[in-house]
């Protein structure tokens, strides 16, 4: 396996819609390309990054922490990056939590971009 591909990205808050811009297509537009991403900044909260990477395994608590604003739905439209961590995995056939149906619907749609390209 080749070694990940180094990537340097300096922003503020303003510019964190286009971060996200980018690692999405980082990921969509170099299927099996690993990326090792560093983030310079001055002032982002932590907040602000939740959006960037989030791991599944802490959704309950940011759900609960959110009064139920943080759910599926506001996954699926913040989130560039949904890391899989422990051994649980969507692409497993019996994988049988939440996130299997935003990868599903991910892994369709690269096949679709394959297909057409």
């Amino acid at each position: 396996m080749s070694d990940p591909m180094n990537i340097l990205l300096s922003t503020d808050g303003n510019y964190l819609p286009h971060v996200r811009t980018l690692l999405c297509s980082l990921h969509v537009n170099n299927p099996g390309e690993r990326f090792r991403v560093y983030l310079l900044h001055r002032a982002l909260e932590d907040d602000s990054l939740a959006g960037l990477a989030s791991d599944v395994r802490h959704f309950a608590m940011h759900h609960l922490r959110s009064a139920g604003e943080i759910d599926l739905d506001w996954v699926m439209e913040h989130t560039s990056i949904l890391h899989f961590c422990g051994k649980e995995k969507p692409w497993h056939e019996r994988y049988r939590y939440r996130f299997g149906v935003p990868y599903k619907h991910y892994q369709h749609l690269t096949r679709r971009l394959l297909q057409t390209a």
